[in-house]
């Protein structure tokens, strides 16, 4: 699905919000959005809700508000699934403490630029210092921000304990499960 510019907003309180995937991983969701200010209807109860489940990618391909403050919180729930932006992210981090991104499961990821012009993170430090405000860890193997080497990070959650974990030049990170 695809779906225009302005502005994403939703009555909050009203449902759970938009839900891309059903869980099916058979049936894979992806929506594509260039919306340029996610917020909520400043008149309605609750925050705009996101929620992506592991058979699911939200592509945002214009540059964004997270949220407009004063109350129109946004809050997205990666779920095992994949957040994509190509567009810069402001108000995220700059926002209140009730815009925030909680990873919900591993396999969760957020991608998004580095930018020194008008984003939110310029550097990976900036996103590393958003962890346990705006980036929320729920699995309990924390968070790891991801330098790509192409002008985006992605943060995801860390390889399950147990595991072996590498890191390889340009940011890969290559996980290997140890077999019992």
């Amino acid at each position: 699905m695809n779906y225009g510019s302005s502005t994403w907003w939703f009555y909050g309180g009203v449902s759970q919000g938009l839900i891309i995937g059903d869980g099916d991983l058979g049936t894979a969701a992806v929506v594509t959005t260039a919306y340029t200010n996610w917020t909520r209807h400043s008149d309605r109860g609750g925050p705009n809700k996101i929620t992506i489940n592991a058979d699911g990618t939200l592509n945002q391909t214009a540059n964004f508000t997270f949220s407009s403050g004063g109350g129109n919180d946004t809050q997205m729930a990666i779920n095992g699934g994949a957040f994509i932006s190509s567009g810069r992210v402001t108000n995220l981090v700059t926002g209140d403490l009730d815009d925030k991104v909680t990873f919900a499961a591993v396999g969760s990821t957020f991608t998004a630029p580095l930018t020194n012009a008008g984003g939110d993170f310029a550097v990976i430090t900036d996103v590393s210092n958003a962890f346990g405000t705006h980036f929320i860890d729920s699995t309990g193997n924390g968070l790891i921000a991801t330098d790509n080497g192409n002008g985006t990070f992605t943060v995801s959650v860390a390889p399950e304990p147990g595991s072996l974990a590498l890191l390889g030049l340009g940011g890969l990170l290559v996980s290997r499960r140890r077999r019992g």
